[in-house]
């Protein structure tokens, strides 16, 4: 709504038609959380890249072409490496910014992700291995996705959803971009269409991301998944960094409370949870007791194995982590920490 009103106020003013617009998209600049454009840099299992920037105007929100290709490539080997233990493999949709205390995946595929990464109070930068152990965990929510979409019918409608409503922030940021890149060629009928565009399909997207959280049938399949989801992703993790503390060690910070510290450990698999009276419910640690079996019988015994023996591995965890997910989408009653991953660790404990 507020792209609307700034659209109309400005097109009240006095000034060229061409004025207006380029006064519009300096104001989204500035007010936007972040706006998207690219470099042309080809590489594997990256479908499109885009940068994103604070649009301030500062250096820290800068690139420039090779740098910018030097970052998607490295990302994308990080991608390859992973694929080779995975067995499926996606594309994604990259959006990179320079600094950030974010990194998310999201259902549609696109994939956000900082050159810079800072703690979620922005205290320090951390270190690259450990930024790589997060991304690492992003892209295995994309692989994640992309095995139930292909396993899980009831799904289909889930994550096509997501995907038609992602493409359509892709299309307006490839309408920002060509307005940012071409407007001094551009004429002014032609510019007011790119930015009719770019108005239209973030609005539309807008609508459509605020309408899945009014969707029973979206709600309940985003509770059932997200748990699994979350432990899946911090196995790939596990599996790339070699280390069973990688997503414990990239996520802690020095002024992290004994609070939070102890929310934090449920991602360590090798720390022990009892099972017996689980309660924790969020995503992130809905699993911990489920996370220690896997290290201990799982991925301890293939860390230092050949990829093909991590990849069946894997696809152990993935298969029964589906047949889990079937249940309890025709038993959601049954559907509770405890519950949940007692029955997922004596699934396990049959492969």
């Amino acid at each position: 709504m507020y792209f609307i009103f700034l659209y109309s106020y400005a097109l009240r003013m006095r000034l060229s038609l061409k004025y207006k617009f380029e006064t519009i998209i300096s104001a989204l600049l500035f007010l936007l959380p972040s706006f998207s454009y690219s470099f042309n840099c080809p590489a594997e299992i990256i479908q499109s890249y885009f940068l994103t920037t604070s649009g301030t105007g500062d250096d820290e929100g800068r690139w420039n072409e090779i740098e910018f290709c030097n970052y998607v490539e490295e990302l994308a080997n990080i991608s390859k490496s992973i694929s080779y233990f995975s067995p499926v493999v996606t594309k994604i949709h990259l959006k990179v910014s320079k600094v950030s205390i974010q990194a998310k995946f999201k259902e549609g595929g696109i994939l956000y992700f900082p050159q810079n990464y800072k703690n979620h109070k922005g205290e320090f930068i951390l270190e690259k291995k450990l930024a790589n152990y997060l991304y690492a965990h992003e892209y295995g929510h994309a692989l994640f996705k992309q095995y139930l979409k292909r396993e899980l019918v009831f799904l289909e409608t889930f994550y096509k959803n997501f995907e038609e409503n992602d493409q359509k922030i892709i299309e307006a940021d490839i309408a920002m971009e060509k307005i940012l890149t071409m407007k001094a060629s551009l004429t002014e009928e032609q510019m007011k269409i790119e930015f009719d565009k770019f108005i239209n399909l973030y609005n539309e997207f807008k609508i459509g991301e605020d309408s899945f959280f009014t969707n029973n049938e979206m709600i309940l399949l985003h509770e059932i998944l997200s748990p699994y989801n979350e432990l899946f992703a911090d196995v790939i993790a596990i599996l790339f960094s070699r280390n069973s503390h990688a997503m414990f060690e990239a996520l802690k910070y020095p002024s992290m409370s004994e609070a939070e510290t102890k929310m934090l450990s449920y991602r360590d698999f090798s720390i022990s949870h009892g099972l017996e009276g689980w309660k924790e419910s969020e995503a992130h640690s809905f699993f911990a007791p489920v996370r220690n079996y896997i290290w201990e019988h799982y991925l301890k015994n293939v860390i230092d194995e050949s990829a093909s023996t991590q990849r069946e591995t894997v696809l152990k965890l993935l298969t029964t982590i589906k047949q889990e997910i079937q249940f309890y989408y025709h038993h959601t009653e049954k559907f509770g920490p405890y519950e949940c991953n007692k029955s997922l660790i004596a699934n396990l404990m049959k492969k």
